[in-house]
């Protein structure tokens, strides 16, 4: 190896960058502090992104590989880990594929309450109703990997865009599917109006309604799972800043989501609600599968 190659690699060797650390041992036992080093790390990275951002940040993770669904539990979860922020402005990190619509609305509900507002981060997917809850958010931050998607319900595994369509009505005798999907199809349609034009798009009220029906139906997107990436959300009317990927910030939201995604499916845990010095940990699936 030559001289020069020889001095980085030491250099390499003895910087700090790789793992953040400090002269000074933790406090918690080894074992302990061995056990949850995983959290510490994630929690150490957090901090990181605050002293860029200058704001708290907290973290809602639904793992992609378990069954990891928005639900009624996690209003009290999430509230647990934002009530030591209550009246200030913070940035909420969201990953989710979606779930109930009831939950949703306790959880934007929650977040008005508790918060004087906040910026929803997506470093890959806010799905369904978890694109409900960026609704509420003042701001919306997007990288290259983000996606928002339609946020029409479904009753069961049914979307109320079959159980309205005329043909389906016409073929079946249960009256009763279709009325819930109406009912389920104006709750959130006046959920997403509501969240909207009291925060984001206050002054954009001429689109606003378009910009639900778009979200809403499927007019426009015409799969529950379309990809709304930053460009379309923006032409949404949706208050978005997107971060190239090799913004600092950027880089850090990237791999702090990478942390979560690998402790997820290393440790069984399907949902994290996590900031810099309060943890909620879910094992295994939420909901339950039932066997």
């Amino acid at each position: 190896m030559s001289g020069k190659k020889t001095e980085k690699w030491r250099q390499k060797l003895n910087s700090d960058e790789s793992w953040p650390r400090s002269e000074t041992l933790s406090s918690h036992s080894p074992l302990f502090f061995a056990e949850n080093k995983d959290r510490f790390l994630r929690q150490l990275l957090i901090r990181d992104i605050q002293r860029l951002t200058g704001r708290p940040l907290v973290v809602y993770f639904s793992s992609p590989f378990l069954n990891a669904k928005i639900r009624s539990e996690d209003i009290r979860r999430l509230s647990e880990v934002i009530s030591p922020f209550q009246g200030q402005n913070i940035d909420i990190l969201i990953e989710t594929d979606g779930g109930e619509t009831d939950a949703a609305e306790g959880i934007t509900s929650a977040l008005k309450e508790i918060l004087a507002g906040f910026r929803a981060i997506v470093a890959l997917r806010a799905k369904s109703n978890g694109t409900l809850v960026c609704l509420a958010a003042d701001e919306i931050l997007m990288g290259a990997t983000s996606e928002l998607g339609p946020i029409e319900p479904a009753v069961g595994p049914i979307p109320v865009s079959i159980l309205s369509h005329k043909e389906y009505r016409e073929k079946t005798n249960d009256i009763r599917l279709s009325i819930a999907a109406d009912f389920a199809q104006k709750q959130t349609d006046a959920l997403a109006e509501s969240l909207l034009r009291d925060g984001m798009m206050s002054n954009k009220q001429e689109m606003l309604r378009d910009t639900v029906r778009k979200l809403c139906t499927r007019d426009d997107f015409k799969s529950h799972g379309s990809v709304i990436n930053h460009r379309e959300a923006k032409r949404l009317g949706l208050n978005v800043t997107y971060l190239p990927p090799d913004e600092e910030l950027w880089k850090k939201i990237s791999l702090l989501h990478c942390l979560y995604s690998f402790d997820s499916d290393a440790r069984g845990a399907s949902k994290f609600f996590e900031q810099e010095t309060y943890s909620v940990v879910v094992q295994g699936d939420d909901p339950p599968l039932s066997k």
